[in-house]
């Protein structure tokens, strides 16, 4: 668990409140049932969690997913909740890149956000250029570490003219600097309505922004539907004016931070929460919305906070924690509401996927031979609801061809639902290996434990391998007597041969041709290497003989008889020529005027 929030947070709250002491002294419809993207809505809502989640007794709130404003390497999932890992940025990167790598590969699958309101200066506070780099950075390392995860940005305060500003900035520079898109997996935005202006209270100027004041938002402005709806349309344009629309976009932070001095009561907290709830539910626009989920604006959101007290001043009390964050950390009336809602959206499911796959292989694989292959498989049930069982499972190679077989099944028991457990087993099998293949396995093939998504129950590994034969060169070498006529002069021919796949070969075929001065090719011999190690090159050797002087052409083939399936054959033959020398007359030397013998 991380404290690096709780330390901002009250950063920003003692920015808000420096103002608002003086302020003070002076002063819907519900959508049920399963959906294309969440088959139980109520995962849909989340909460931003300050303290150490453990203490507290979720199972009333019924929430989907929560944040804490930093990373773990030890998930904790109270109530199936997910955790979306945030790594924050601006004056350097934490945790380190070594250690996200770290984490990711040991949690597949996470969602990561890559910064804390990074355009505020009470938060990550970083120039957009340097948000750009470090994502940049940050988006690699954990797609390296784990392909599989899910990579958003970190969400800026608000979607105001300023802040789009801000974030247009980082778009185009990323583009500039790296010559491509600024890949992003899940947009995140927060949903706050403050003040922009410098030096005053609110979000103040994003920073590297020429500006001193942007939207001048007022107290009482701070739980304006009108305006909550607004900023979400404009960041959903922003996102389909730069072709994301086709992307999910989260909501991760967003609430009521003014207290009850400034007019913000508990009724007051509880209509705006429930408001919003109502709209992120149900707003859908076919021109900037989601098509994946029914063209929603929304597809989650972190409502803040289940726990923090720091907005809180001298008498007055700030309504919008969900629990007491001291002992006995007691459920609020705004949890209650929370609970009320969002357990009306619950429905149960069941979701099987094949979690991981590793799969253990000779060190060497032979072309044309049988290889054993073992494959360890993590199973997990990602829905809300224990399964029944047992649960089958098959694992099927298909080749380049469209081929497929099922080399191997297994079984595990039943599942209890997330993060409750998974179930791991391990099949073996045989394969001959002539080409890349795909390993396939597949959990509950023939749907016989009812669950929601049978599209997600398939796990591939690829085994890129393949052969390719090359021959480099071709020469010979001579004994160097000089030709006597009606003599053979003995020759070796020599060919360099490359194994330029990912299989060792056996029994390498290797043939010459000869063409001597005026005559046609004609066939010199055929060697064969007995094991080519995939990356290794052998010269092939001919004892010959030739009959006569001159230059004589020479072509050599590798896998003459095409025996040998290659992902090319235009590197199997090679040319060249060896110049045998002619019998040499030597006529004595004669000093001037001397006469022969």
């Amino acid at each position: 668990m991380s404290t690096w929030r709780g330390t901002l947070r009250k950063k920003w709250a003692a920015g808000i409140l420096l103002v608002l002491a003086v302020l003070v002294g002076g002063a819907g419809a519900r959508a049920d049932g399963p959906t294309t993207l969440y088959p139980s809505a109520n995962e849909r809502l989340g909460v931003g969690v300050v303290g150490d989640i453990r203490n507290y007794d979720l199972s009333p709130l019924h929430a989907g997913w929560y944040v804490n404003w930093g990373t773990s390497a030890n998930l904790i999932n109270p109530e199936g909740m997910d955790f979306a890992q945030i790594i924050r940025v601006g004056a350097s990167i934490q945790p380190s890149l070594a250690q996200i790598r770290e984490i990711a590969a040991h949690n597949p699958g996470s969602l990561w956000l890559v910064g804390n309101e990074p355009d505020c200066i009470w938060q990550d506070n970083v120039w957009p250029e340097t948000y750009a780099e470090q994502y940049h950075d940050i988006y690699y390392a954990l797609k390296e570490a784990d392909p599989t995860c899910q990579v958003a940005i970190g969400g800026v305060v608000q979607a105001t003219p300023l802040r789009l500003q801000w974030l247009d900035r980082v778009w185009n520079w990323y583009q500039a600097r790296y010559g491509e898109t600024m890949p992003v997996d899940v947009w995140n935005v927060h949903n706050f309505i403050l003040q922009e202006r410098k030096g005053s209270w609110g979000c103040e100027i994003p920073p590297g922004i020429n500006a001193t004041a942007g939207m001048l938002y007022g107290i009482d402005d701070h739980d304006n539907m009108t305006y909550f709806r607004q900023q979400i349309e404009a960041f959903r344009r922003w996102m389909a004016e730069k072709g994301q629309q086709n992307k999910p976009l989260i909501v991760s932070e967003y609430g009521i931070l003014f207290h009850e001095g400034l007019g913000y009561d508990y009724e007051r907290v509880r209509r705006f929460m429930l408001a919003t709830f109502d709209y992120f539910l149900n707003a859908t626009d076919p021109e900037i919305g989601y098509p994946a989920d029914g063209y929603r604006l929304v597809q989650r959101w972190a409502w803040y906070s289940l726990d923090d007290p720091s907005f809180e001043q001298d008498k007055y009390t700030t309504w919008s924690a969900l629990y007491d964050p001291f002992p006995p950390y007691a459920i609020r009336p705004l949890g209650v509401e929370f609970g009320r809602y969002a357990g009306a959206l619950v429905v149960p499911y069941v979701d099987l996927v094949p979690a991981r796959f590793q799969l253990d292989q000779p060190a060497a694989l032979v072309y044309g031979e049988p290889a054993s292959f073992t494959a360890h498989i993590t199973v997990q049930n990602r829905g809300n609801t224990a399964s029944a069982g047992p649960i089958t499972l098959q694992m099927r190679q298909e080749d380049a061809s469209g081929g497929s077989a099922m080399v191997a099944a297994g079984a595990v028991p039943a599942l209890p639902r997330r993060y409750a457990g998974d179930a791991a087993t391990t099949l073996t099998w045989q394969s001959v290996i002539t080409q890349p293949l795909q390993f396939i396995v597949q959990v509950n093939p023939e749907g016989a434990v009812p669950e929601w998504n049978l599209s997600n129950n398939a796990l591939a590994y690829p085994l890129d391998v393949w052969a390719d034969l090359a021959l480099e060169r071709v020469g010979a070498v001579s004994s160097g007597v000089p030709f006597v006529p009606g003599e053979r002069i003995p020759v070796q021919w020599k060919a360099l041969v490359r194994n330029a796949g990912r299989l060792d070969i056996r029994d390498v075929e290797v043939c010459f041709w000869v063409q001597p001065p005026g005559e046609n090719e004609a066939p010199a011999g055929c060697v064969t290497l007995p094991y080519l190690a995939a990356g290794q090159s052998a010269v092939a050797q001919l004892e010959g003989t030739v009959d006569r002087p001159g230059l004589h052409q020479l072509r050599a083939v590798v896998d003459p008889n095409a025996a040998v399936s290659e992902r090319s054959e235009g590197n199997n033959q090679a040319l060249g020529s060896v110049l045998a020398a002619p019998h040499r007359v030597f006529w004595p030397v004669l000093r001037k005027g001397a006469s022969a013998p």
